[in-house]
């Protein structure tokens, strides 16, 4: 007996060939998709890392930052104005604010709360028994009551932040060198990428206590002239400009240019070479609010617009929304070029959205919080986002992201990738296969890191492959089941029928249930592949 996949017990499995199927399917796996056996790394990194005296040279694809502390002058300002207004527990409360901002969830749609209130009104009347003796009026009403007990606790409960000074201080602690260390992690993508990219000016949507301000300063420096800070809490921008100068009053902004205001201005044309809106779409209070904003702020960039969240599956969604809202308003406006610069290495729909697995497509960045908090653990936040670009690809956007931290075993690296064609691909990198180059080169590779790999299809590609009647198809109507299974030729063949359907292939190659046990290993794969063929055809 075996226990497959989703804990199913297979009787009609032995050991032994359970490890051989499921060793096939992964050979299969690798051997299709973006990355093949004959993919190389591109000419120029390959020339440089054969040129390079270190024995693993960086390149333009490797991100990953080191842990990122925040700016002396701001952990300053931040720690005169804790002594100039102190707050009993405020580490402690930071933490627990903290907690509430990562479990946020964006305010349930009318329509989805109506089909909601529709499953459990079901639900209640299909598996509560109510007694008879109840009037007609008492039993209406404990139904009613049942029925608004359920949906209220299987829904989320969303309620506006009213940022305070209090609120904003516990912000200020909390979240405030996270968000700095994301913002560094994206803006140094675009300058390492793009490194003619010089922003004049700068509009922060929802800029809380100025991450963004210090950010691009870091990055960029006095290239900037313009910072316009749009947040609707008159305490969050006095925490902002009181940071900014030191925490003093009477000092002057330490960054020059910053503009402070409530609101995104309604009849401005002026564009901005930056946008950015970080951790607030939570904060809107509906799906239409949120679309008006990002449609909004996508009219206000000239170059980039980027858009952060928490790493959670409601932050990676408001991602993807905001993404697929821009992306669709571009294809209907032929006359604005819209791409995606990262991470996303094509504009096709998200693969992450259909994976068996609903696992967000997330990030992470290591970080140092405030002195006060913690002087020698470093902390990891976990991040969403998505950065558009009102310009023409590059090479780089056509390399595979990896996404997930990468298993290095003894002879291979297994990778996840999110490829150029918009699919999710488990790469095996050897040395054997595909050169010691490119193997040692990317054995270095981290999780959001951008793999310089040209695409080549497999050498021994099957010409004019016959569609098969699937209601009539048997081992021997297969041409290709005549191979030998072990071979490369059958392998390729074998993914020609069934790249699509993989999760149904390893169900159908670790079960097996129409086999004989009798039958050998290479009688087994082609019964095997038939099936999997009438399935899917």
């Amino acid at each position: 007996m075996v226990l497959g996949r989703k804990g199913i017990l297979f009787k009609s499995l032995s050991y032994n060939r359970f490890v051989y199927l499921k060793s096939l399917y992964w050979k299969l796996k690798h051997t299709s998709g973006f990355i093949t056996p004959e993919s190389r790394l591109v000419p120029d990194v390959a020339e440089m890392v054969r040129n390079s005296k270190e024995k693993i040279p960086p390149h333009v694809g490797m991100l990953k930052l080191k842990p990122i502390s925040v700016p002396a002058q701001l952990e300053k300002a931040v720690n005169r104005l804790i002594e100039k207004y102190p707050t009993n527990n405020l580490v402690e409360s930071a933490a627990s604010f903290a907690r509430v901002l990562w479990g946020r969830h964006p305010p349930i749609e009318a329509h989805e709360l109506n089909k909601k209130w529709k499953e459990v009104t079901k639900e209640v009347l299909d598996n509560t028994k109510f007694s008879s003796k109840l009037s007609e009026d008492a039993l209406e009403k404990k139904i009613h009551h049942k029925i608004v007990h359920l949906v209220k606790t299987k829904t989320y409960n969303w309620q506006p932040i009213t940022y305070d000074a209090y609120k904003s201080f516990l912000y200020m602690v909390s979240r405030m060198p996270a968000n700095y260390a994301v913002l560094i992690q994206c803006l140094s993508e675009i300058i390492k990428r793009d490194p003619n990219f010089k922003p004049r000016n700068v509009f922060d949507f929802g800029s809380g206590t100025g991450s963004s301000i210090w950010a691009c300063n870091k990055i960029w420096n006095k290239a900037i002239f313009e910072y316009f800070s749009c947040d609707i809490s008159t305490d969050m921008n006095t925490v902002n400009r009181l940071l900014l100068q030191d925490g003093e009053e009477q000092k002057d902004m330490s960054i020059n240019g910053v503009y402070l205001r409530q609101f995104i201005p309604v009849k401005s044309t002026k564009l901005y070479n930056l946008v950015i809106c970080a951790y607030s779409l939570f904060e809107l209070k509906s799906k239409t609010d949120r679309l008006n904003i990002i449609y909004k702020l996508w009219n206000l960039t000239e170059d980039y617009l980027i858009i952060i969240e928490n790493g959670t599956n409601a932050g990676f969604h408001l991602i993807i929304e905001a993404r697929n809202a821009i992306l669709n308003k571009s294809d209907a406006d032929s006359t604005t070029e819209t791409n995606v610069f990262s991470p996303c290495p094509h504009n096709l729909s998200c693969p992450m959205l259909v994976e068996a697995k609903k696992i967000p497509c997330n990030f992470e960045v290591i970080y140092k919080p405030f002195h006060f908090v913690s002087k020698e653990k470093n902390f990891v936040e976990r991040y969403s986002y998505v950065i558009l670009q009102k310009k023409p690809l590059k090479e780089t956007n056509h390399w595979p992201r990896v996404l997930q931290s990468p298993r290095k075993h003894s002879k291979h690296i297994h990778m996840k990738l999110c490829c150029p064609n918009g699919e999710i691909q488990h790469a095996f990198i050897t040395a054997k296969k595909h050169g010691k180059e490119m193997y040692h080169c990317l054995s270095q590779s981290k999780w959001g890191d951008l793999l310089p790999v040209t695409h080549a299809p497999c050498a021994q590609s099957p010409n004019n492959l016959q569609i098969l009647d699937n209601s009539k198809a048997t081992a021997n109507d297969v041409p290709f089941l005549e191979t030998d299974p072990h071979t490369p030729m059958f392998i390729y063949y074998t993914f020609t029928y069934f790249q699509n359907n993989l999760s149904i292939a390893l169900d159908i190659f670790l079960t097996c249930s129409n086999c004989d046990e009798s039958l050998d290993n290479d009688q087994v794969i082609p019964i095997a592949l038939v099936t999997l063929y009438q399935m899917t055809s």
